[in-house]
């Protein structure tokens, strides 16, 4: 989820703040996890409207390279926290 890993407050500007800050969150995880972003074989995307895919499929473009690992979008019509767009869930290799 694009939410700030100090406040717990999702951050502002929209679909892209949060998908980049879901990313950025995942690989603090995956980090800490002693694995990374590259170790990601599948993803699933929660998102509230499906024409935002295209923009959170880019920014995803941004920080993995191809092959994608397997991914399911599904639309939603709310997240955990109010005001999330997005939530994105991974499973990776150790």
């Amino acid at each position: 989820m694009g939410d700030d890993p100090v406040t717990g407050d999702i951050v502002p500007g929209g679909i892209e703040a949060q998908t980049h800050r879901a990313i950025l969150n995942i690989k603090a995880c995956l980090l800490a996890a002693n694995s990374s972003l590259d170790k990601i074989v599948r993803r699933r995307i929660y998102i509230m409207k499906m024409s935002d895919f295209r923009k959170v499929d880019e920014i995803w473009a941004e920080y993995f390279e191809e092959p994608y690992p397997v991914s399911t979008c599904v639309q939603v019509s709310g997240l955990a926290k109010e005001g999330a767009l997005v939530e994105l869930e991974v499973v990776a290799q150790a």
